[in-house]
């Protein structure tokens, strides 16, 4: 954005691909970002504050067009076609997770002991024979990440996509 005429040169491609592709798999981060770098504008009449402007406007309607739209339950997949679907992708994870762990370089040269019951665990500290650690108690802990939208609603649609990006030449855009 920082070039010489940019509002024709660059300010159209800008926002083609902020609202084409990053906020079709992201939209309410990207709604968050933009909005904090418009918020950070110290110029209240800038070029680039109009152009803040209609990302937003632009990404708004387009969230709220999916929000207007009634429910239907017709469409939506039976609770026994998801939970089949859930199951079966969790067999596929786990037969991938066996897979790696008999590759590891760590699994090889390890032994793998299961904790059977207990709230704790420690472990014997061979290197400076200082014996037993304090236990280390067990805990649940849960991460997430975000998923892009277009990967969860059309998952083949979504690689062929991403291959096309990766095989495009230079000159043929």
């Amino acid at each position: 954005l920082k070039v010489k005429n940019a509002e024709k040169r660059t300010y159209d491609l800008v926002k083609a691909v902020i609202v084409n592709e990053m906020a079709m798999d992201y939209p309410g981060y990207v709604v968050d970002e933009i909005k904090c770098y418009r918020n950070a504008l110290k110029s209240k009449r800038s070029n680039i504050k109009k152009l803040y402007d209609e990302i937003l406007s632009v990404i708004e309607n387009h969230i709220t067009s999916f929000s207007t739209l009634p429910r239907i339950k017709e469409l939506e997949p039976s609770s026994m076609f998801a939970h089949a679907f859930q199951k079966e992708k969790h067999k596929v994870m786990a037969k991938k997770q066996d897979l790696n762990k008999e590759d590891s370089l760590a699994f090889k040269i390890a032994t793998h002991i299961p904790l059977k019951a207990g709230v704790g665990s420690f472990h014997y500290n061979d290197y400076n024979n200082s014996g037993y650690s304090e236990p280390s108690y067990l805990h649940e802990y849960s991460s997430s990440y975000s998923l892009p939208r277009r990967y969860i609603m059309d998952n083949v649609g979504y690689d062929i996509r991403l291959a096309q990006f990766r095989c495009v030449k230079k000159d043929t855009v």
